[in-house]
């Protein structure tokens, strides 16, 4: 098991400085690798010169150079350019050719822990090794990319360029080396030194980046595609132009703007089998997406009166639910947008507006979080939970009187990866969890003592995949992450200290995939880098 982490590590490295290599020649504007060869052979020989089958290898991560000295002979060919012009390369003393060297014996010791004629102390030297070789190749980038290169400019628009746009997702990056890429951005903004920096992510999180699109706008709900290759933040704001933003996890820079609606975007939902995306306006129009092409496949106008505020895939992507200030529930075909069922949440007469929804693991259950409205009559807050059955029609009736909420209104549900544990977030500032049993009769008992904060709403809740922390944050910007260890949340532990969003803004949360990595929007959009020793 030890020799497979050291090769995994070994190989993770070759991608890095692979990824590195294309980002030199990238920004340097280097012509094809026939040319690079040509190049280097003319100005710096032929006795470390690399081949163009070698060098196309090396560029795909799939292999490294035989020796530093072909190393340091292919990137002095590379900065050889500039901006596509040929220039004067690098002698061998370039001080911007010190952090290559040093990558390389990061690169060498991982090689040999590989091969077993070096053993490493312990299991974390190997990502140690892999911190130190991507430390140094950021330090490389840094000496040798232009400013220019590296400004926050907010990209053009691809969709709106364009009227076919295909991969603008990336599709076969390595996203599981998430955490690694995570440490050495925050390694180079915090100015730690890497066992100062490993230490520290051991114990607490780190704000990795603040993410906005520079219009002032509010990207106030936040989701991560299932695979991790991308978020999605809705943004509603009178100056987003009705757009929703895609933002890269790794490189914490944007993918580009998904244009359409009239006004603000108010939700974003990434189908559970990644290949759909679902935006929501303020004023209920639902936009669907391929979400690896980002082409529209049908939108609906029709449904809802007022905000449409909610949306929700059922686990096995054949649902999309859209639900809004009106208290209905619209059941659609999650490819056209087409109606296939409705219910509208109501109590004695009146009508609650959904703020939130959340579909059991098996798809049955569907939670509804409601909230005080022009709609409601007084005191019609609840959380509900309904049956949900049949695909085209839909029924839905409810499954057990609804759960108590408070007089000020319910904000967010959320089940738990097994489906025992609903929990739910309150605008008296209480996070109530409800154990959930059977389906015919469904039965619902409350699981913990809530304790109310009333000047500060919950207002997200949410488990990670693999149901190991579950999270809340509240209208003051604190962010809350607790290990979950079984059923009874009396047994549940701090998993780190609590998190302070800046401007008080967290109003929605997502885990990535892995639980490494969690996103805040508000305001902004906020990444933080989960603690190594979840």
């Amino acid at each position: 098991m030890k020799n497979e982490r050291d090769s995994d590590s070994y190989r993770g490295a070759l991608r890095t400085l692979g990824q590195s290599l294309t980002t030199l020649k990238r920004v340097r504007q280097a012509p094809s690798y026939a040319r690079i060869r040509s190049r280097g052979v003319e100005l710096l020989g032929d006795e470390w010169a690399i081949s163009k089958p070698s060098m196309s290898e090396i560029f795909a991560g799939r292999r490294g150079p035989s020796s530093l000295d072909r190393l340091l002979w292919l990137v002095r060919a590379l900065l050889s350019y500039q901006e596509g012009e040929e220039i004067t390369p690098p002698g061998r003393q370039d001080p911007r050719l010190k952090p290559w060297r040093e990558a390389w014996g990061s690169l060498e010791a991982l090689r040999a822990a590989r091969r077993g004629s070096a053993a490493l102390m312990e299991d974390g030297d190997a990502q140690a090794l892999a911190s130190a070789l991507e430390t140094a190749l950021l330090s490389a980038l840094k000496l040798v990319v232009p400013p220019s290169s590296t400004s926050a400019e907010t990209p053009a628009s691809p969709i709106s360029s364009a009227p076919s746009v295909e991969g603008l997702l990336p599709q076969s990056r390595d996203y599981r080396r998430s955490r690694t890429v995570a440490q050495l951005r925050a390694l180079a903004e915090k100015g730690m030194a890497s066992e100062t920096l490993l230490t520290v992510l051991r114990s607490r999180a780190v704000l990795l980046a603040r993410l906005n699109d520079g219009r002032g706008t509010l990207h106030r709900t936040v989701a991560f595609h299932p695979q991790g290759i991308a978020i999605a933040t809705a943004c509603s704001s009178i100056f987003s132009g009705g757009v929703s933003w895609l933002w890269d996890p790794i490189t914490c820079q944007s993918l580009g703007e998904i244009s359409g609606h009239e006004v603000g975007v108010s939700t974003v939902a990434f189908s559970p089998n990644g290949l759909r995306l679902a935006t929501i306006e303020n004023w209920g129009q639902v936009r669907l997406w391929d979400a690896m092409t980002l082409q529209c496949t049908g939108e609906a106008d029709q449904g809802h009166h007022g905000n449409g505020i909610a949306a929700v895939y059922s686990p096995d992507s054949s649902l999309l639910v859209t639900a809004g200030i009106d208290g209905l529930m619209l059941f659609r075909n999650p490819v056209t947008g087409d109606v296939v069922g409705s219910q509208v949440n109501f109590l004695d007469g009146g009508y609650s507006a959904v703020t939130s929804m959340a579909f059991s693991p098996d798809g049955r259950l569907l939670a509804t979080a409601n909230a005080w409205s022009a709609y409601n009559r007084p005191g019609d807050v609840a959380v509900r939970l309904w049956r949900v059955t049949g695909r085209d029609p839909v029924t839905c009736e409810l499954a057990c009187d609804p759960l108590p909420g408070d007089e000020k209104g319910v904000n967010c549900v959320a089940f738990s990866r097994d489906g025992s544990l609903l929990a739910s977030g309150h605008a008296d500032g209480s996070v109530q969890l409800w154990r959930v049993e059977g389906l015919d009769p469904v039965i619902c008992e409350r699981a913990n003592t809530p304790q109310a904060s009333p000047n500060s709403a919950v207002r997200a809740v949410t488990f990670s995949q693999d149901g190991s922390l579950f999270a809340s944050s509240r209208s003051n910007g604190l962010v809350m992450l607790w290990r979950v260890k079984g059923p009874d949340p009396a047994a549940w532990e701090p998993a780190c200290e609590a998190l302070l969003v800046p401007d008080d803004s967290a109003d929605s949360l997502a885990f990535s995939p892995d639980a490494t990595l969690l996103a805040t929007g508000g305001k902004d959009l906020f990444l933080w880098m989960l603690p190594t020793s979840l």
